[in-house]
Parts: structure tokens; sequence; C-alpha cells
């Protein structure tokens, strides 16, 4: 019985992905149902892919950590594992969009590579042969070669480009099908993971997050009020998700007083920290500051790659804890730190004629306001983010302004 070579297994499950997607794509144009049995069969050729080359890069499957770590951190695991995830769950045509672009690419280079140079006529000068040198291939052969070659080369990062964008569509696509109840409540959340790790992995989905989170700034910001104050409690509440669950939230619920414990160590003591979210949206103005007087400490948030939730920190948010909890002590927190260098979100910022939010400037705000502490951190990479929540810890146990005394604390809250 002939052994078929994996290489072509390989191809012919691309193939199947990239010609089950046209298929669709077409039925979706014409507003068709999705069908049913090529949208999974698209899967299966992408399964069929990804399975050759986990196989081939990391060999045969091992219950053991080694394996493990190498396989949670391979690009193609993850996107085999996403692969299944999608050919178990309903159907959803935009899902086929990043798997059919990665096929686009591999089925060209395919057929460059392995296609075009078989149809070659084979020499038939006996000199030629004896020489051991090939035959030139066709003209026509030839150019269509080296313009895929060149097409390949060319829109290899657009593409790539193209499919972060397509990865942050999809997902606002199954938060969107959640909270109608027109998809799975895990789809967000598994999906939300994924994107997490490939903004580690990929400078692509790096961008793609930061246009898309300055593209929401600049909108909330230019709106100021209720939706800059919603968008502001989106971004805390992914801080306090991120320190209490060590993982940055795949979907967001709007909160209006939302609570979250965690047993942690700081300088050798079990705190039983609570951390409460606030609501920020102007309708609760009236109701938040009851939740005050039980604060041992604030923390004061707002993007480094905003300046309107910057200066929200001096007109609105300082001002309303020194009228309501004047000795309480303040941290004051920049987030999205991974964002500050982004080339896109300082093109973003530069078309509307901002910069980042430097150290130096968040520090001289901490002064002015009287924060005890100025840090930084990202919530998604999670630098910075064990500092920020352990000096806030600290302040309450070893507060400065108390000359000399130590406060004694089993439990600590932080709004």
């Amino acid at each position: 019985m002939a052994v078929i070579d994996p290489h072509y297994l390989w191809a012919l499950g691309h193939f199947v992905m990239l010609f089950g997607a046209i298929y669709i794509l077409i039925q979706t144009l014409f507003f068709r149902p999705t069908p049913t049995l090529t949208y999974r069969i698209c899967y299966t050729g992408a399964l069929l892919s990804y399975s050759i080359v986990v196989f081939k890069s990391l060999g045969r499957p091992a219950l053991n950590q080694a394996y493990l770590k190498r396989a949670f951190v391979d690009e193609n695991v993850q996107y085999a594992i996403l692969a299944l995830y999608w050919w178990i769950s309903k159907p959803i045509n935009i899902t086929i969009i990043p798997f059919a672009t990665f096929s686009l690419f591999h089925a060209l280079t395919f057929l460059r590579t392995n296609i075009i140079p078989k149809l070659v006529p084979p020499p038939t000068a006996p000199t030629a042969q004896a020489a051991g040198q090939p035959r030139p291939p066709p003209a026509a052969l030839d150019t269509a070669s080296r313009t895929i070659q060149m097409w390949v080369k060319g829109n290899y990062d657009g593409a790539m480009r193209f499919v972060a964008y397509a990865e942050l569509a999809i997902f606002a696509r199954v938060v969107v099908g959640a909270l109608t109840f027109r998809s799975s409540l895990i789809a967000p959340i598994f999906l939300g993971h994924f994107i997490r790790l490939r903004y580690h992995a990929s400078a692509f989905t790096r961008q793609a997050v930061g246009s898309v989170t300055t593209r929401i700034d600049g909108f909330a910001g230019a709106r100021g009020g209720m939706v800059a104050n919603v968008w502001g409690t989106v971004k805390g509440t992914c801080l306090l998700i991120s320190y209490t669950t060590n993982a940055f939230p795949g979907e967001y619920v709007p909160t209006v007083f939302d609570n979250y414990s965690s047993q942690v160590i700081v300088d050798g003591m079990t705190v039983s920290l609570g951390l409460w979210d606030t609501a920020g949206q102007e309708d609760y103005d009236r109701l938040r500051p009851l939740s005050y007087p039980q604060t041992d400490v604030f923390l004061l948030c707002f993007s480094v790659v905003s300046p309107p939730s910057f200066e929200n920190i001096r007109t609105k948010w300082w001002p309303e804890i020194q009228h309501h909890s004047p000795s309480t002590p303040i941290l004051l927190i920049g987030t999205k730190l991974d964002l500050r260098d982004d080339p896109l979100q300082v093109d973003k910022l530069r078309e509307r004629r901002q910069v980042p939010i430097p150290y130096t400037q968040g520090s001289t705000m901490a002064s002015d306001i009287k924060a005890a502490k100025y840090l930084e951190c990202s919530a998604l990479t999670q630098k910075g983010l064990k500092t920020v929540f352990d000096e806030a810890i600290r302040t309450v146990l070893h507060p400065n302004r108390r000359a000399g005394k130590a406060r004694k604390a089993s439990g600590c809250v932080l709004m």
C-alpha cells in the first residue's frame, strides 16, 4: 500500500479550507443559510493541516510538563485548538476568515514549489542530461512561479495584519452573540484567552489591539461624560480581574458595584484583600460615595494613552474623594503601559495632536493630588500589576503619615 506524503496531506487540508471558504463566502453574499456540512469540512481540513504541522514540530504527544509547555506557546497548537472549537460549535461564517487567509498563502506556496515544477517537461537532449543540468521551465510557468512568489512576499505582512483585525472583529461578534443569546457564552471567554496569547506572540495582534483601543479612547474622550466614564469603568474592571484571577478577562460585563477578593501575602503577612470596582457612570454619582467610608486606600486609574482619562483624575475623581473621604490614602495608577511605545498608538494620538502620558507627568500629578505613590502597569501583560496592589497594601499596613505607628491589619479594602 502506497504511503501518502504528509506534506501533500497538509496541502490538501489548506486547499479544502480555501475552496470551502470561497463557497461559504458566496453563500453569505447571496444571504443564504450557512452550509453547515461545508463549514465543518473546512475546519476538518484546517485540523488536518495544523495537526500535521504540530506533529512535525513537537513530535509525538506526551503527557509531561516539558511537552505541554512547548505546546502551550506554539502558534500552530493554538490555532489547531481554535479550529477544533469552531468545528464543534454552532457555525459562525466570519470565523473562517483567518484560517482561509492562512490557507491562501500556504496553497499558493505549495503550488509554486510543488505543483509548477512537476509541470516542467523532462529533458530530451542526452547531452543536457549527461551534463546534469536541469531543463529551464517554460516561460509561462516561470512567469507564473515568479508572480506567485512576489505576490506572497509583498502581501504577507498586510494579510497578517488583516487576520489580527479579523480576529478582533470575530471577538466582537461572539460577545454580541453571547449577550443576545445567539451564540455560546463560552465563546467570548475562549476567544478572549486566545487573543491574549496571540497578543504576547504576535506584533500584528498588538498593533491591532492598540489601534482599536486608541479609537475607542478617542471616541469616548471626545464625547466625555457618561461615555468616557463607562469606558473607564471597563478598563478598571479589567485591572481588578487581571490581578485576582491572574488572567486578562475575555469579556466585559458592566458593573455597578462589583467586588473581588483574594488572600495575598505581602511582607510576610497574609492579608484578606477586598477589591471594589465602583460604577463610573454619572447615573451613580450619588450612590458611589456610599462605599467610600469603608475604603482603606483608593486606586485612581487612568490610561497612559488617553489624555482625557488623565484629566478626569484632576477634574472628577480626586475632588470627589477629597470631598467624601479626605483622609484615605490614594495611589495614582497609569494603566495600559504596554501601549505607551506602540507606534500605531503614538501615530493615532499624533493625529489628534496628543501624546502618551509620560511617567514624569504622572508623577507630577501624583504630587499635586498628594498621592502616596505613582505606579504604572498593564492588565493585559500583567507587567507591574502585582507591584500596584502590593504597594497599595503596604500603604495601608505602614502609613508614613502616622509618625512611626504601624497599623496592624488583617484585612484591606481597595476602591
